[in-house]
């Protein structure tokens, strides 16, 4: 076995004290704008695989959002455009300065307000949160395939992949978002529709052009 066989080229992540310092800004504000590019990321990428506008937190433990109609392969590439989303906050700075009350909600709330306006879903929604990327890629990967692991690294391989392609297709709307959330440190589906128009874009079209 090669050196390389067998692994996972996860994506290439920067730390939140490269962001401050790309920025000028303090390492909270950059931890603010790493976690909205990141949710920013899954929403986005949810869109861009036929997912619909869901509402997206930002939260004490990370953020979370709910990817309303993907299942399988395409909520593995959804969870991991969060991952591959954050050099984009690397690359590009804040809109503006945080609101100096910029509060991030408790992880606790986050769920209990998700599970109140998800709840009568005729979906059963699959939440898609900071902690959780890896494992949802990790469950499409094995999944069917636990007989075979030497074919693990290559299906995560290409979510991964995907995911990048998606980041590299749609950096606009990821920041555009990213930028409401690093305002109001939440947005509901009514808001992600009036920011983002993907009327053409869900069926994967400006992915397929890349």
């Amino acid at each position: 076995m090669t050196p390389n066989e067998g692994k996972i080229a996860l994506p290439d992540r920067p730390t939140d004290e490269a962001i401050a310092l790309a920025h000028g800004i303090d390492p909270a504000a950059a931890r603010r704008w790493v976690l909205a590019v990141h949710e920013a990321g899954h929403i986005v990428g949810a869109l861009a695989h036929g997912g619909r506008p869901a509402p997206v937190f930002l939260d004490d433990a990370g953020g979370a959002c709910a990817a309303l109609g993907l299942r399988g392969y395409t909520l593995a590439i959804a969870a991991a455009c969060g991952p591959a989303a954050e050099r984009l906050a690397l690359s590009d700075a804040p809109p503006c300065p945080a609101p100096e009350d910029a509060v991030l909600h408790s992880q606790t709330a986050v769920a209990a307000m998700l599970e109140e306006i998800l709840g009568a879903s005729a979906d059963s929604p699959e939440a898609v949160t900071g902690p959780s990327d890896a494992r949802i890629v990790a469950e499409w990967t094995i999944t069917g395939f636990e007989a075979d692991p030497n074919s693990w690294a290559g299906r995560a391989g290409e979510v991964y992949l995907r995911a990048r392609w998606t980041v590299q297709g749609y950096p606009g709307p990821i920041l555009i978002l990213a930028g409401e959330l690093w305002r109001q440190g939440h947005a509901m589906p009514s808001r992600v529709r009036e920011l983002l128009d993907f009327t053409d874009a869900a069926d994967g079209r400006k992915e397929a052009e890349l």
